[in-house]
């Protein structure tokens, strides 16, 4: 690197990384999301973004997505999105995967523009349990470790079997889409359903994470989805209980859970980044969180706090008669 670009690496913030670390875990993400997964203000994301983009630590880029208009109607469009770029990926370290002790670090991608659909509603997703003070991690992250390897385990590699399942018939493993801890120590693989699969296509994932002892939630786009989702879990034994509000379908030992989700709303400005009504203000599956309402995520301030009552800021007036 040239003088200019090491002088640029040497004055990323604390935000800058974790917007980075953001990007890496979750390939793609838009402006709000960077809001809403740091706790920063919008005019703090837009800074941050502002020099990470200069430094060519990440790319903007345009991609289509199917977004929410005014009137609430999912409409096709485009909007704009950041990936970490591998300059941007080579200035952050390792960061721990939820559940485990293991750190890891994985590479950008660039994917395919029929994944930003997929992609930018894991975000929406990733964000929402975040704000509720979910420990959260992502399918790439868990896919790191736990794929089984064809070549051996190296020293550098660590094989685990933690988050992901295996399914009678199916190569592989099956991982989540997202994989969420909670502060209470319960463990949630979370899956992200835009198009249909076959009933007995859910009845082998579900029945998977069941064997596993994983608690799982279903969020989905469409009615028909949902439906087959509650006729797989009763074909594997799941008995459906009580909803705890309207949207959310709950099993009745708690570990299966089913709700809605709509994609991320079309947005314009930066002002218009702010967390407030981007994301629902009820718990995500009406999971027990222990809290009201989203966590205060600000920890990116810039300069000491100053505390007035430890240290003493002025000397008493000597006053004139």
């Amino acid at each position: 690197m040239s003088r200019t670009d090491d002088n640029r690496a040497a004055a990323l913030t604390p935000l800058d990384r974790e917007v980075l670390t953001l990007l890496c875990r979750f390939t793609l993400a838009r402006g709000h999301h960077v809001v809403g997964w740091t706790g920063c203000s919008p005019d703090g994301a837009r800074k941050s973004i502002r020099r990470l983009t200069a430094g060519r630590f990440i790319a903007r880029e345009t991609v289509a997505a199917d977004l929410l208009d005014g009137n609430g109607h999912i409409r096709s469009t485009t909007c704009t999105v950041y990936r970490a770029t591998v300059r941007g990926a080579s200035q952050i370290g390792k960061w721990r995967i939820p559940g485990t002790e293991l750190n890891v670090h994985v590479d950008p991608i660039r994917p395919a523009p029929s994944m930003a659909n997929h992609i930018l509603g894991v975000a929406d997703l990733a964000v929402w349990y975040r704000r509720f003070g979910f420990d959260v991690g992502g399918e790439r992250e868990v896919l790191s470790v736990e794929r089984p390897s064809v070549i051996g385990v190296g020293p550098k590699r660590q094989l685990i079997a933690h988050w992901t399942t295996r399914i009678p018939g199916r190569v592989g493993v099956h991982p989540p889409d997202l994989v969420a801890c909670g502060q209470d120590g319960t463990e949630w693989a979370i899956e992200l359903e835009r198009t249909k699969k076959t009933v007995q296509e859910y009845a082998d994932v579900i029945a998977s994470y069941r064997a596993q002892g994983i608690g799982q939630v279903w969020h989905v786009l469409g009615r028909g989805t949902g439906q087959m989702l509650g006729q797989a879990g009763v074909r594997v034994g799941v008995q459906w209980g009580t909803p705890p509000y309207p949207g959310v379908n709950v099993s009745t030992d708690g570990l299966v859970r089913l709700q809605g989700w709509a994609p991320g709303v079309s947005l314009g400005r930066t002002s218009s980044w702010a967390p407030k009504g981007l994301w629902p203000v009820q718990a995500p599956a009406g999971l027990p969180v222990g809290v009201t309402g989203p966590v205060i995520l600000d920890r990116w301030r810039q300069g000491s706090i100053v505390d007035p009552d430890q240290e003493q800021l002025w000397e008493p007036l000597k006053m004139v008669a």
